[in-house]
């Protein structure tokens, strides 16, 4: 049996109201760019052989070899490879992605490629269909859940050059 708590920083009411339809133990740690200090809090919350997933750009060399200190498992959803992974599972559903980009312990376990895409059953499930592509008017950019150097703005400048382009 297992139980599954989400630990984040605080945010808004509806992102608390969003987890909770995935578990109700939500850990709420104070908003800060001090990893040190976050990792510290976010720390006293675990135990031995807790299976932490990691996902976001700051959790660094530094924060996995803690983690793994502690005698916790670590799953990292990592698509930089740009520094040591101490975790036990690098997941990158990145196509081309190879074991050979990324700087890891010997233990690591790669989950990488398409077959390993972080999506929804309800995306999964639904039916390919054809599309046509006439004029674009609309355009919709997605950096992930972090954009730390404000590359959609790069590309809403170049969008808004593209005559025919409105939105």
């Amino acid at each position: 049996k297992y139980s599954m708590a989400f630990a984040i920083q605080q945010t808004d009411a509806s992102v608390i109201k969003l987890i909770h339809q995935t578990t109700q133990e939500v850990i709420i740690l104070p908003s800060t760019k001090n990893f040190t200090s976050d990792l510290k809090i976010f720390s006293s919350h675990l135990k031995e052989d807790d299976v932490v997933v990691l996902d976001g750009y700051n959790f660094k060399s530094q924060y996995q070899k803690a983690l793994k200190e502690k005698k916790c498992k670590v799953v990292c959803i990592d698509d930089l490879h740009a520094w040591h992974q101490y975790s036990d599972v690098i997941i990158n559903h990145a196509d081309a992605v190879k074991k050979s980009m990324y700087s890891a312990e010997k233990h690591t376990q790669f989950c990488l490629g398409l077959d390993y895409i972080l999506l929804r059953k309800e995306f999964l499930k639904s039916k390919a269909r054809e599309n046509t592509i006439g004029k674009v008017r609309n355009v919709f950019i997605s950096m992930g859940a972090a954009d730390e150097h404000n590359v959609t703005e790069k590309f809403a400048k170049c969008l808004i050059e593209i005559n025919g382009v409105e939105e």
